[in-house]
Order: C-alpha cells, then sequence, then structure tokens
C-alpha cells in the first residue's frame, strides 16, 4: 500500500547539535497540525547528535546520515527528498511554538498567489528565557521593497515554503554559502514572480547563543553594490562572495545580535538592553519608515 503524501514537509539540518537538539525535534512533533513529514538531515555531526536523533521513535521521521556537505548543499539534499506540498524551515536550536504550521498552512490555503511565507520570531538566551522579539515588514510589497533596497527580511527559519514553487526557482545556490544563503533565494523568488509575506504573530523561538554570536556587521557602499548584483545572479560566484565578505565591517554590539543569517534588515526589540528606551525609539522609527516606504509611488 502506498503511503500517503504529507501536507508538509520539515527540513531540520543537523551539526553538532549539543543540547538544544531535543528540544528542537520535540517543538515539531507536538504541533497542532499533525499532517507532516520531519526530515532530519544529520550533516557530518562528530558529538551525539545522531545518539539524540535516533532516540526519536516517530513514523514521521525520516533520517538521512551523510558526511558533511555544508547548509545549502544538505538543504538541497532535504528538498529532494520531501514529499509534501509545502516546505518547512527548522533550526537545530529553535524552537517552534505549537501552533506554527496549523497557522502557516492556513494562511497558505487562504492565499493561493504567495510562494513563501515566514513571520515573527521571539528571541530565547541558551536558557530559554525571553529577552526580545522580532517586528517583520507583513506586507508583499513592503517584504519586496525591503528586500531589493534594505537587506533581508525573511527570517529563514520559521519560513514555509510551496515546494513546487521553490523547485522552479531552482533551490539554494551551493555558491553562496554563509550568510547570504538564504537572501539569494528570496531574490530568486522575486526575480521569478513570485509573492512572499510576514507574518506578524510570533510562530517561533529564535535561541541566540554565545557560542553561535556574531557582532552587528554594516556593509560598504561597494560590498553592497557588489552584493546586489550578486543577489540577482542565478549563480554566483564564489570569489564575489569573499570580495564581498572581505569589504564588511564587523561591529562590536553589546546588545544587539545577528545569528544564523537572520538579516540585517529584520527590526528587533531586545527587552535586556540597557538602551531599551533607545531600542523602543528605533523600532518606532523604523515601522514608520517602513510604511512610508509602502505609500511611496514607484517610478
Amino acid at each position: 500500500m502506498t503511503k500517503r503524501r504529507p501536507a508538509i514537509s520539515v527540513i531540520l539540518p543537523v551539526y553538532n547539535a549539543g543540547i538544544y537538539l531535543q528540544q528542537a525535534i520535540e517543538s515539531i512533533l507536538n504541533q497542532t497540525f499533525e499532517d507532516f513529514e520531519l526530515i532530519i538531515i544529520n550533516d557530518g555531526s562528530t558529538d551525539k547528535s545522531l545518539e539524540t536523533i535516533n532516540e526519536f521513535i516517530d513514523s514521521r521521521i525520516v533520517i538521512i546520515n551523510q558526511q558533511n556537505q555544508g547548509l545549502a548543499k544538505t538543504l538541497n539534499i532535504g528538498i529532494s527528498a520531501a514529499k509534501g506540498d509545502f516546505i518547512a524551515r527548522m533550526d537545530q536550536d529553535d524552537i517552534s511554538l505549537k501552533n506554527r504550521f496549523e497557522t502557516q498552512f492556513s494562511f497558505f490555503i487562504k492565499n493561493p498567489m504567495l510562494s513563501v511565507i515566514s513571520g515573527a520570531v521571539e528571541y530565547i538566551d541558551e536558557n530559554g528565557i525571553t529577552i526580545g522579539r522580532s517586528f517583520p515588514v507583513t506586507t508583499t510589497f513592503g517584504v519586496k521593497k525591503s528586500l531589493l533596497n534594505f537587506g533581508c527580511v525573511i527570517c529563514h527559519p520559521a519560513v514555509m515554503m510551496r515546494t513546487k514553487d521553490l523547485t522552479a526557482v531552482g533551490g539554494y545556490s551551493e555558491s553562496v554559502g554563509g550568510r547570504f544563503t538564504d537572501y539569494h533565494l528570496w531574490i530568486k523568488f522575486l526575480r521569478n514572480g513570485y509573492h512572499l509575506q510576514n507574518q506578524s504573530k510570533i510562530i517561533l523561538q529564535y535561541r541566540i547563543l554565545a557560542s553561535s554570536m556574531s557582532s552587528e556587521f554594516s556593509m560598504t557602499n561597494e560590498a553592497w553594490r557588489i552584493l546586489k548584483r550578486t543577489l540577482f545572479d542565478n549563480n554566483p560566484k564564489s570569489s564575489d562572495i569573499i570580495i564581498i565578505n572581505n569589504l564588511i565591517k564587523i561591529e562590536s554590539s553589546g546588545s544587539t545580535i545577528r545569528k544564523k543569517g537572520l538579516g540585517f534588515g529584520t527590526t528587533s526589540f531586545y527587552l535586556n538592553s540597557p538602551k531599551t528606551f533607545k531600542k523602543l525609539i528605533d523600532v518606532f522609527y523604523i515601522i514608520l519608515k517602513n510604511f512610508l516606504i509602502i505609500l511611496k509611488p514607484t517610478k
């Protein structure tokens, strides 16, 4: 008897996930929307990640064990194995809220023209304590405008995509790598006429760890010029990515932290910041700016 196709395929790449992997997997298995398969790809972990994965007994879990291939290639392997009409992303140390899939799937059904949906996230520390949240741009026009002009405003670990549209744009570009892997994918969706949107509702707890923190970075005008050219290339050159990374200025930032390629265009408010009031003002300023961008007519 042929097994019925799941509605959603969840792709969870794993590399030395440590103590948070169990909670990440449990957050998927405990979803209120149960029609999914969970594709866990162990990308050459050298810790006990595979042992943790094997502890779970659930018919919805598909395990792929491979030598280390890197994130982009691993995600493409997951896409090739996926059977669902939708693909959801998940990171090894984050937590999906129980109604995440139900919320995103329902939104897709109500909005058949959408290809990509992400949403707001709640930032948590290594102990699961809330330290802030994101305030994403939510309209398709606002998302498009922001992606093309200001930076990445789609949270990758919280995203769900239509499989046929993801396949049509060619999946992830393995030559990009690093902090721009997801950004390049969103631009490919836009270039091919697909629509992306964020929901204002928090659907994921996004864990910030001392071991995976990176300082905030800014880009020189030259780096941004090369990046925009590179993002619009179907097959970007690795050499261009190296040039961009060399032109990026790393800045020490005590309370504003970026991790795992969330993007430099997402507005965030960290509750434990020593400059809380200033951060709040910044949030309202950027919301107002995005609102004005949406109102501004295009030429």
